[in-house]
Protein backbone atom coordinates (compact mmCIF):
# COMPACT_ATOMS: atom_id res chain seq x y z
CA UNK A 1 0.00 0.00 0.00
CA UNK A 2 1.22 3.53 -0.43
CA UNK A 3 -0.38 6.71 0.86
CA UNK A 4 -1.86 7.80 -2.04
CA UNK A 5 -3.91 4.25 -2.43
CA UNK A 6 -4.67 4.77 1.56
CA UNK A 7 -5.95 7.96 1.11
CA UNK A 8 -8.08 7.20 -1.62
CA UNK A 9 -9.09 4.58 0.02
CA UNK A 10 -10.25 6.65 3.24
CA UNK A 11 -12.41 8.76 1.61
CA UNK A 12 -13.75 7.02 -1.51
CA UNK A 13 -15.32 4.24 1.12
CA UNK A 14 -16.39 6.78 3.30
CA UNK A 15 -18.35 8.11 0.40
CA UNK A 16 -20.02 4.52 -0.17
CA UNK A 17 -21.04 4.42 3.71
CA UNK A 18 -22.83 7.71 3.74
CA UNK A 19 -24.06 8.89 0.32
CA UNK A 20 -26.39 6.29 -0.11
CA UNK A 21 -29.33 6.46 -2.77
CA UNK A 22 -28.05 10.39 -2.63
CA UNK A 23 -26.52 10.14 -6.36
CA UNK A 24 -28.42 7.13 -8.11
CA UNK A 25 -26.50 4.66 -5.83
CA UNK A 26 -28.06 1.56 -3.71
CA UNK A 27 -30.18 2.97 -0.79
CA UNK A 28 -28.29 1.79 2.70
CA UNK A 29 -31.30 0.56 4.62
CA UNK A 30 -34.40 1.86 5.96
CA UNK A 31 -32.89 4.83 8.02
CA UNK A 32 -31.55 7.98 6.91
CA UNK A 33 -27.74 7.36 5.63
CA UNK A 34 -25.31 8.73 8.24
CA UNK A 35 -23.58 11.98 7.26
CA UNK A 36 -20.34 12.44 5.94
CA UNK A 37 -17.84 12.88 8.58
CA UNK A 38 -15.10 15.78 8.01
CA UNK A 39 -13.71 15.40 11.28
CA UNK A 40 -13.20 11.69 11.07
CA UNK A 41 -11.38 11.80 7.76
CA UNK A 42 -9.67 14.60 9.22
CA UNK A 43 -8.20 12.21 12.41
CA UNK A 44 -7.74 9.06 9.56
CA UNK A 45 -6.27 11.45 7.54
CA UNK A 46 -3.59 12.34 10.37
CA UNK A 47 -2.98 8.29 11.11
CA UNK A 48 -1.99 7.57 7.30
CA UNK A 49 0.42 10.68 7.96
CA UNK A 50 2.43 9.28 10.81
CA UNK A 51 2.38 5.89 8.64
CA UNK A 52 4.31 7.24 5.62
CA UNK A 53 6.08 9.75 7.98
CA UNK A 54 8.77 9.96 4.98
CA UNK A 55 5.96 10.99 2.23
CA UNK A 56 6.68 14.08 1.03
CA UNK A 57 2.77 15.12 1.10
CA UNK A 58 3.52 13.85 4.94
CA UNK A 59 6.60 16.10 5.67
CA UNK A 60 4.57 18.78 4.24
CA UNK A 61 1.82 18.25 6.85
CA UNK A 62 3.89 17.85 10.19
CA UNK A 63 5.98 20.95 9.01
CA UNK A 64 2.51 23.29 9.07
CA UNK A 65 1.48 21.61 12.19
CA UNK A 66 5.15 22.86 13.61
CA UNK A 67 4.73 26.02 12.24
CA UNK A 68 1.35 26.32 13.69
CA UNK A 69 2.50 25.30 16.93
CA UNK A 70 5.15 27.52 17.21
CA UNK A 71 2.57 30.37 16.45
CA UNK A 72 0.59 28.85 18.87
CA UNK A 73 2.62 28.67 21.62
CA UNK A 74 2.29 25.88 23.89
CA UNK A 75 -0.12 23.41 21.47
CA UNK A 76 0.58 19.55 21.62
CA UNK A 77 1.50 17.73 18.19
CA UNK A 78 -1.39 17.82 16.05
CA UNK A 79 -3.99 19.57 18.33
CA UNK A 80 -7.51 20.03 18.63
CA UNK A 81 -7.16 23.77 16.70
CA UNK A 82 -4.69 22.00 14.08
CA UNK A 83 -7.34 19.01 13.17
CA UNK A 84 -9.81 22.07 12.93
CA UNK A 85 -7.49 23.44 10.19
CA UNK A 86 -6.67 19.93 8.54
CA UNK A 87 -10.45 19.35 8.18
CA UNK A 88 -10.92 23.08 6.27
CA UNK A 89 -8.11 21.69 4.05
CA UNK A 90 -9.44 18.51 3.12
CA UNK A 91 -13.00 19.97 3.06
CA UNK A 92 -12.19 21.97 0.17
CA UNK A 93 -9.34 19.56 -1.89
CA UNK A 94 -11.36 16.88 -1.81
CA UNK A 95 -15.35 17.07 -0.91
CA UNK A 96 -18.41 18.76 -2.64
CA UNK A 97 -21.73 19.27 -1.77
CA UNK A 98 -23.99 18.47 -4.74
CA UNK A 99 -28.03 18.57 -4.38
CA UNK A 100 -29.54 14.93 -4.27
CA UNK A 101 -31.71 13.53 -6.97
CA UNK A 102 -34.29 14.36 -5.13
CA UNK A 103 -33.33 18.10 -5.09
CA UNK A 104 -34.52 18.09 -1.24
CA UNK A 105 -31.09 18.60 0.26
CA UNK A 106 -27.34 18.24 -0.46
CA UNK A 107 -24.88 15.79 0.28
CA UNK A 108 -21.44 15.78 0.95
CA UNK A 109 -18.84 13.58 -1.39
CA UNK A 110 -15.62 13.21 -3.44
CA UNK A 111 -14.84 15.04 -6.38
CA UNK A 112 -14.07 12.08 -8.17
CA UNK A 113 -16.70 9.00 -7.51
CA UNK A 114 -19.15 8.88 -9.64
CA UNK A 115 -22.79 9.59 -8.74
CA UNK A 116 -26.03 11.58 -11.17
CA UNK A 117 -27.24 14.47 -10.62
CA UNK A 118 -29.58 16.80 -12.20
CA UNK A 119 -28.62 19.05 -15.06
CA UNK A 120 -31.31 21.17 -17.09
CA UNK A 121 -31.12 20.57 -20.94
CA UNK A 122 -33.47 23.28 -22.63
CA UNK A 123 -36.84 23.19 -20.99
CA UNK A 124 -36.26 19.65 -19.61
CA UNK A 125 -34.28 17.97 -16.97
CA UNK A 126 -32.08 14.70 -17.44
CA UNK A 127 -29.99 12.70 -14.80
CA UNK A 128 -26.13 13.01 -15.92
CA UNK A 129 -23.34 11.42 -14.12
CA UNK A 130 -20.92 13.62 -12.09
CA UNK A 131 -17.37 12.59 -12.66
CA UNK A 132 -14.34 13.86 -14.61
CA UNK A 133 -14.51 14.96 -17.89
CA UNK A 134 -18.32 15.12 -17.52
CA UNK A 135 -18.71 18.30 -14.96
CA UNK A 136 -16.01 20.99 -14.79
CA UNK A 137 -17.03 20.64 -10.94
CA UNK A 138 -15.35 16.59 -10.63
CA UNK A 139 -11.87 16.11 -11.11
CA UNK A 140 -9.72 12.69 -10.00
CA UNK A 141 -8.54 11.86 -7.02
CA UNK A 142 -4.55 13.08 -7.92
CA UNK A 143 -5.73 16.27 -9.04
CA UNK A 144 -7.71 16.85 -5.60
CA UNK A 145 -4.35 15.80 -3.65
CA UNK A 146 -2.43 18.20 -5.78
CA UNK A 147 -5.01 20.91 -4.13
CA UNK A 148 -3.98 19.72 -0.78
CA UNK A 149 -0.27 19.92 -1.27
CA UNK A 150 -0.65 23.71 -2.34
CA UNK A 151 -2.70 24.74 0.16
CA UNK A 152 -0.60 22.85 2.61
CA UNK A 153 2.06 24.51 1.28
CA UNK A 154 0.51 27.96 1.24
CA UNK A 155 -0.73 28.08 4.71
CA UNK A 156 2.68 26.82 5.95
CA UNK A 157 4.22 30.11 4.29
CA UNK A 158 1.05 32.58 4.99
CA UNK A 159 1.51 31.37 8.74
CA UNK A 160 4.39 32.77 9.65
CA UNK A 161 2.54 36.01 9.80
CA UNK A 162 1.08 37.32 12.70
CA UNK A 163 -1.37 39.11 10.97
CA UNK A 164 -2.12 36.50 8.88
CA UNK A 165 -2.43 33.66 11.71
CA UNK A 166 -4.32 35.75 14.31
CA UNK A 167 -6.98 36.32 11.35
CA UNK A 168 -6.90 32.26 10.78
CA UNK A 169 -7.31 31.77 14.47
CA UNK A 170 -10.27 33.96 14.63
CA UNK A 171 -11.62 32.47 11.45
CA UNK A 172 -11.27 29.04 13.32
CA UNK A 173 -13.46 29.83 16.30
CA UNK A 174 -16.23 31.66 14.30
CA UNK A 175 -19.17 29.77 14.59
CA UNK A 176 -21.58 31.63 12.55
CA UNK A 177 -20.17 31.09 8.72
CA UNK A 178 -21.00 28.28 6.97
CA UNK A 179 -19.44 24.53 8.48
CA UNK A 180 -15.78 24.52 7.40
CA UNK A 181 -15.52 27.80 6.19
CA UNK A 182 -12.39 28.90 4.34
CA UNK A 183 -10.31 31.32 2.06
CA UNK A 184 -9.67 29.27 -1.03
CA UNK A 185 -11.48 30.35 -3.96
CA UNK A 186 -10.73 30.29 -8.08
CA UNK A 187 -8.74 32.48 -10.19
CA UNK A 188 -10.85 31.74 -13.00
CA UNK A 189 -14.51 30.49 -12.35
CA UNK A 190 -14.69 30.13 -15.69
CA UNK A 191 -11.68 27.85 -16.41
CA UNK A 192 -13.47 23.53 -17.22
CA UNK A 193 -12.13 21.78 -14.88
CA UNK A 194 -12.61 24.83 -12.39
CA UNK A 195 -11.13 22.79 -9.14
CA UNK A 196 -7.96 22.31 -10.28
CA UNK A 197 -4.19 23.01 -8.31
CA UNK A 198 -3.55 25.90 -10.78
CA UNK A 199 -6.59 27.58 -10.35
CA UNK A 200 -6.64 28.08 -6.73
CA UNK A 201 -5.60 30.82 -4.69
CA UNK A 202 -5.48 32.27 -1.36
CA UNK A 203 -8.17 35.03 -0.88
CA UNK A 204 -8.50 37.58 2.18
CA UNK A 205 -10.08 40.56 1.47
CA UNK A 206 -11.50 43.03 3.59
CA UNK A 207 -14.98 42.13 3.73
CA UNK A 208 -14.10 38.59 5.55
CA UNK A 209 -11.76 40.42 7.59
CA UNK A 210 -14.59 42.80 8.71
CA UNK A 211 -17.01 40.00 8.85
CA UNK A 212 -14.60 38.19 11.25
CA UNK A 213 -14.55 40.74 13.70
CA UNK A 214 -18.38 42.01 13.48
CA UNK A 215 -19.88 38.64 13.07
CA UNK A 216 -19.44 37.91 16.99
CA UNK A 217 -21.04 41.24 17.69
CA UNK A 218 -23.65 41.13 15.97
CA UNK A 219 -24.86 37.67 15.95
CA UNK A 220 -25.09 38.02 20.07
CA UNK A 221 -28.36 40.67 19.46
CA UNK A 222 -29.98 38.39 16.86
CA UNK A 223 -32.46 35.55 17.04
CA UNK A 224 -31.17 31.74 15.78
CA UNK A 225 -33.72 32.30 12.48
CA UNK A 226 -32.49 35.89 11.48
CA UNK A 227 -28.73 34.46 11.74
CA UNK A 228 -29.47 31.44 9.82
CA UNK A 229 -31.56 33.61 7.42
CA UNK A 230 -28.57 36.01 6.89
CA UNK A 231 -26.43 33.08 6.55
CA UNK A 232 -28.71 31.10 3.80
CA UNK A 233 -29.31 33.98 1.79
CA UNK A 234 -25.76 34.91 1.59
CA UNK A 235 -24.18 31.51 0.59
CA UNK A 236 -26.58 29.15 -0.24
CA UNK A 237 -28.99 28.71 -3.29
CA UNK A 238 -32.71 28.85 -3.19
CA UNK A 239 -34.18 25.70 -4.55
CA UNK A 240 -34.42 25.69 -8.35
CA UNK A 241 -36.01 23.54 -11.20
CA UNK A 242 -34.88 25.50 -13.60
CA UNK A 243 -30.95 26.70 -15.25
CA UNK A 244 -28.48 23.88 -15.52
CA UNK A 245 -27.72 23.38 -11.93
CA UNK A 246 -30.98 22.08 -10.14
CA UNK A 247 -30.11 22.96 -6.70
CA UNK A 248 -31.64 23.58 -3.20
CA UNK A 249 -29.30 24.95 -0.52
CA UNK A 250 -25.87 24.09 -2.31
CA UNK A 251 -22.85 26.22 -1.67
CA UNK A 252 -23.29 28.99 -4.84
CA UNK A 253 -19.60 28.38 -5.45
CA UNK A 254 -20.35 25.00 -5.76
CA UNK A 255 -23.65 25.04 -8.49
CA UNK A 256 -21.87 24.45 -12.01
CA UNK A 257 -20.15 28.28 -12.99
CA UNK A 258 -22.59 29.23 -15.85
CA UNK A 259 -25.89 28.61 -13.55
CA UNK A 260 -27.57 32.12 -12.80
CA UNK A 261 -27.43 30.92 -9.10
CA UNK A 262 -23.63 30.87 -9.11
CA UNK A 263 -21.44 33.05 -7.17
CA UNK A 264 -17.83 33.49 -6.28
CA UNK A 265 -17.13 32.90 -2.52
CA UNK A 266 -15.72 36.75 -2.20
CA UNK A 267 -18.98 37.92 -3.78
CA UNK A 268 -21.25 36.26 -1.07
CA UNK A 269 -18.98 37.18 1.52
CA UNK A 270 -20.27 41.13 0.01
CA UNK A 271 -23.76 40.10 0.73
CA UNK A 272 -23.35 38.72 4.13
CA UNK A 273 -21.53 42.32 4.63
CA UNK A 274 -24.40 44.44 3.21
CA UNK A 275 -27.22 42.56 4.59
CA UNK A 276 -25.60 42.88 8.20
CA UNK A 277 -24.75 46.74 7.54
CA UNK A 278 -28.08 47.54 6.02
CA UNK A 279 -29.51 45.60 9.40
CA UNK A 280 -27.56 47.94 11.78
CA UNK A 281 -29.64 50.60 10.34
CA UNK A 282 -32.87 49.45 10.63
CA UNK A 283 -35.12 51.28 13.20
CA UNK A 284 -35.07 50.07 16.68
CA UNK A 285 -31.70 48.13 16.35
CA UNK A 286 -29.46 47.76 19.93
CA UNK A 287 -27.83 51.07 20.80
CA UNK A 288 -24.80 49.28 22.57
CA UNK A 289 -24.58 47.20 19.67
CA UNK A 290 -23.90 50.04 17.05
CA UNK A 291 -21.96 51.68 19.90
CA UNK A 292 -19.24 48.63 20.52
CA UNK A 293 -19.63 48.20 16.60
CA UNK A 294 -18.03 52.21 16.31
CA UNK A 295 -15.70 51.56 18.96
CA UNK A 296 -14.36 48.63 16.79
CA UNK A 297 -13.54 50.74 14.18
CA UNK A 298 -16.49 48.98 12.06
CA UNK A 299 -18.55 51.51 11.16
CA UNK A 300 -19.71 54.95 11.19
CA UNK A 301 -21.12 56.61 14.34
CA UNK A 302 -23.35 58.64 12.09
CA UNK A 303 -26.57 57.14 11.68
CA UNK A 304 -29.42 56.73 8.80
CA UNK A 305 -32.59 54.71 8.82
CA UNK A 306 -32.37 51.80 6.43
CA UNK A 307 -35.69 51.71 3.62
CA UNK A 308 -36.92 49.48 1.35
CA UNK A 309 -36.14 50.18 -2.11
CA UNK A 310 -39.16 49.70 -3.42
CA UNK A 311 -41.97 51.11 -1.30
CA UNK A 312 -39.50 53.48 0.89
CA UNK A 313 -40.81 52.29 4.20
CA UNK A 314 -38.33 52.22 7.15
CA UNK A 315 -37.31 48.88 7.98
CA UNK A 316 -38.03 47.78 11.85
CA UNK A 317 -35.38 45.95 13.41
CA UNK A 318 -37.99 44.57 15.87
CA UNK A 319 -40.32 42.96 13.27
CA UNK A 320 -37.38 41.24 11.86
CA UNK A 321 -35.36 39.88 15.02
CA UNK A 322 -38.51 37.32 15.92
CA UNK A 323 -38.43 34.28 16.96
CA UNK A 324 -40.96 32.69 14.81
CA UNK A 325 -40.26 30.70 12.39
CA UNK A 326 -43.55 30.11 10.06
CA UNK A 327 -45.81 32.80 8.63
CA UNK A 328 -45.47 35.49 6.40
CA UNK A 329 -42.05 36.93 6.66
CA UNK A 330 -41.89 40.73 7.35
CA UNK A 331 -39.21 40.80 5.50
CA UNK A 332 -37.50 39.03 2.60
CA UNK A 333 -33.47 39.33 0.76
CA UNK A 334 -34.12 40.28 -2.87
CA UNK A 335 -31.73 41.07 -5.57
CA UNK A 336 -32.31 44.95 -7.35
CA UNK A 337 -31.24 43.02 -10.66
CA UNK A 338 -32.73 39.33 -10.68
CA UNK A 339 -30.29 36.81 -11.42
CA UNK A 340 -32.59 35.62 -14.39
CA UNK A 341 -31.86 38.83 -15.45
CA UNK A 342 -28.18 38.36 -15.71
CA UNK A 343 -27.79 40.25 -12.02
CA UNK A 344 -25.11 38.77 -10.19
CA UNK A 345 -24.88 38.08 -6.29
CA UNK A 346 -22.63 40.30 -4.50
CA UNK A 347 -23.23 42.97 -2.10
CA UNK A 348 -24.36 45.90 -4.44
CA UNK A 349 -27.01 43.86 -6.10
CA UNK A 350 -28.64 42.98 -3.17
CA UNK A 351 -31.31 44.29 -0.33
CA UNK A 352 -33.62 43.45 2.53
CA UNK A 353 -37.13 44.52 1.07
CA UNK A 354 -40.54 44.53 2.68
CA UNK A 355 -42.98 41.69 2.12
CA UNK A 356 -44.94 44.08 -0.01
CA UNK A 357 -42.03 45.69 -1.97
CA UNK A 358 -41.02 42.12 -2.80
CA UNK A 359 -44.55 41.02 -4.20
CA UNK A 360 -44.29 44.13 -6.07
CA UNK A 361 -40.70 44.19 -7.85
CA UNK A 362 -41.48 39.97 -8.34
CA UNK A 363 -39.34 39.10 -11.40
CA UNK A 364 -38.75 42.74 -12.53
CA UNK A 365 -35.59 44.63 -11.95
CA UNK A 366 -35.80 47.77 -9.62
CA UNK A 367 -35.62 50.26 -12.48
CA UNK A 368 -38.36 48.26 -14.37
CA UNK A 369 -40.23 48.57 -10.79
CA UNK A 370 -39.86 52.08 -10.46
CA UNK A 371 -40.68 53.30 -14.56
CA UNK A 372 -43.75 50.78 -13.84
CA UNK A 373 -44.53 53.22 -10.49
CA UNK A 374 -44.20 56.21 -12.25
CA UNK A 375 -46.24 55.23 -14.68
CA UNK A 376 -49.09 54.46 -12.50
CA UNK A 377 -48.62 57.56 -10.63
CA UNK A 378 -48.60 59.93 -13.37
CA UNK A 379 -52.00 58.21 -14.85
CA UNK A 380 -53.46 58.79 -11.57
CA UNK A 381 -52.00 62.46 -10.22
CA UNK A 382 -50.97 63.75 -13.42
CA UNK A 383 -47.00 64.70 -14.12
CA UNK A 384 -44.34 63.75 -11.38
CA UNK A 385 -41.93 66.00 -13.05
CA UNK A 386 -40.70 69.19 -11.67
Amino acid sequence: MTFEQDLYDLLTNHEKATVSDSFGGSKLGTNKAPNFSVSTMAKELLVIVQRYSNHNISRKVKLLDEVFRNQSKGLVNFSSEFLNLIQRIIRFSFLIELTNLSISSTKMKTRWFPGEINKGLGNTTQKQFFQPGNDPRSVTFDECLKIFEKVTDILTSEIQDVEFFKFLKNLLKDKYGVPYQFVFSYADVNKDPIHTADNIKLVINPDIIWLINARPIINASLEKNLSDKIRVKSYLSDRSLTGKDKTNRAKRWEILPDDYQFSSLENCWSVEKKLIESLIHFENFPQEVFDQLVSKGLISSSKSIATCPVTLENFCFDAINTKSEHGKAEYQVGHLLPLKKKGIHEGQNISWQSYIGNRIQGDLSLDEVNVILDKIFEKKYGSIKT
